[in-house]
């Protein structure tokens, strides 16, 4: 009697296990920080990693890595890395070391990230640099009007120029920016799907 009981005790393990095995065999996935939808990756994008702090009695340790985004496996992220950046923060001081990988795109130049280090991931959104670069463009005509503005030869001022200059440079200014802040799904982060 006792071994049917152990008997059934190994199968019905075995199969728990099974089925544990099996969900546990689900890919990992990116999901925007904010809202958990899913984002997808393509090969190349440039992305920095940011790993989680270690945290010591009298030092932090703060890193990060750049790079291209090359794949993700079950267990880490592969990145074309061109550049590693850590931040020791002691209690009085602070230092940085940074390094630089000449060659990212040969096999060499990859690095494997696990998932369990990483904090979160910040990739680069086309759209929105440009909208930031034009808003900053606009930023930049906005500052710069009075002087495009005043005659030097006459000595006087033109208000009409000034404000046909200075009005469409803060507004691109305000209205793209706000655009590029609300578009922005830069922060992301990898989980199980």
């Amino acid at each position: 009697m006792l071994k049917y009981v152990l008997l059934t005790f190994i199968i019905l393990s075995h199969v728990t296990s099974f089925g544990q095995a099996k969900d546990s065999v689900k890919t990992f996935e990116f999901y925007k920080y904010s809202n958990d939808k899913k984002v997808k990756l393509k090969t190349g994008k440039p992305i920095v990693v940011f790993l989680k702090k270690d945290t010591l009695e009298s030092l932090i340790i703060d890193k990060f890595l750049s790079g291209n985004f090359y794949s993700l496996n079950d267990s880490s992220i592969i990145l074309n890395c061109y550049r590693s950046e850590t931040t020791l923060l002691y209690k009085d001081s602070v230092k940085r070391i940074s390094s630089y990988n000449s060659k990212p795109y040969l096999p060499q130049g990859r690095q494997s990230i696990p998932i369990t280090k990483i904090d979160y991931i910040h990739r680069e959104s086309n759209s929105s640099e440009a909208i930031s670069a034009f808003a900053a463009l606009g930023l930049v005509s906005a500052i710069i009007s009075p002087i495009i503005s005043y005659n030097s030869s006459k000595n006087k001022f033109n208000s009409k120029r000034y404000y046909s200059i200075m009005i469409p440079g803060y507004s691109s200014f305000i209205i793209l920016g706000t655009i590029s802040v609300l578009i922005d799904t830069r922060k992301i982060k990898v989980k199980r799907g």
